[in-house]
């Protein structure tokens, strides 16, 4: 079940059919209606994130069996701790879920041994620093050669400085994966870029090592079988979040009941002005209540 990173890129389909401006929006919204648990909104963003979330679990695992397990379970967490999180957009979501990842394989790798990551401070290296470029040589080629670099690294290390440059977290948010000071964690990554620069061979720099990880999430394929059960797990949610019939029902009733009393209450100045407005029917009511009243409660003689 060993995972390879070499895998042919998969671009999201509908990234490019957004204007500027319109994908933060649609996504925003997307995030919102899935913490209310709207089975179509948690549904997009599965489809959006499900095959990226397992290339990096398979990225940081070099397993295959393993990283569907780990995603698969992430995700089922997720829908359960986005009502209870105030989550601002499509940014914040995908922190959610890859910090969710990072944990889920942190426990798989090193099984919540957080010893390993004690390192002492490094020299800051330049080539760490340098400026991102495109890999120009064929991408087999450089990846092969990047995992094998990689496969040097002291494991703890490795997995730093991929959480930091595959998964986009932070050193702060590393540190309390790790449960170590934020500090310690950008240590760990300093000693990480230093080994991979010493290792890496042929054409390949230091300032291509984002690019091929960038490719290489989203291009592995979530398996059939985990995807059902994923969707299994949305549906499920979803149902917990939908209103039963019988609630239903009673809002209803409660509704109509408030629409019946607006109603009387509105209507009640047009009967008050109707009575008032014909003093001779009113006074002749009133004698004719009062009669009908003495008659009916005068003593038997």
């Amino acid at each position: 079940h060993s995972c390879s990173l070499i895998m042919v890129q998969n671009d999201e389909p509908h990234r490019g059919q957004f204007k500027t401006g319109e994908r933060k929006k649609y996504m925003s919204t997307t995030v919102e209606r899935a913490a209310a648990g709207r089975k179509k909104a948690m549904t997009a963003l599965y489809k959006q994130y499900k095959d990226e979330l397992y290339s990096f679990c398979c990225i940081l695992l070099n397993d295959k069996q393993k990283a569907s397990f780990a995603a698969a379970n992430v995700m089922n967490e997720v829908w359960g701790k986005l009502p209870t999180k105030s989550i601002d957009g499509e940014d914040e979501f995908r922190h959610l879920l890859f910090g969710g990842a990072a944990k889920h394989c942190r426990l798989l790798l090193f099984h919540g041994d957080s010893r390993g990551f004690k390192v002492n401070k490094t020299t800051h290296i330049e080539a760490a620093s340098a400026s991102d470029e495109n890999y120009t040589g064929e991408a087999s080629i450089g990846i092969t050669a990047l995992q094998t670099a990689l496969s040097r690294i002291d494991p703890h290390q490795r997995y730093v400085y991929l959480l930091h440059i595959a998964g986009g977290l932070s050193f702060k948010e590393i540190g309390h994966i790790v449960k170590q000071r934020d500090t310690v964690a950008k240590y760990c990554y300093e000693a990480a870029a230093a080994a991979l620069s010493r290792n890496l061979s042929g054409e390949l720099r230091m300032c291509h090592v984002k690019s091929l990880l960038k490719q290489a999430l989203g291009s592995e394929i979530l398996p059939k079988s985990v995807e059902v059960s994923c969707l299994r797990q949305i549906k499920a949610c979803a149902k917990r979040h939908t209103p039963s019939k019988r609630v239903w029902a009673s809002a209803i009733c409660v509704v109509l009941l408030t629409a019946g009393v607006i109603s009387a209450v509105l209507l009640m100045p047009t009967v008050a002005d109707n009575d008032t407005g014909d003093d001779a029917y009113a006074s002749a009511e009133a004698e004719s209540n009062t009669s009908d009243t003495d008659t009916a409660y005068a003593p038997a003689e």
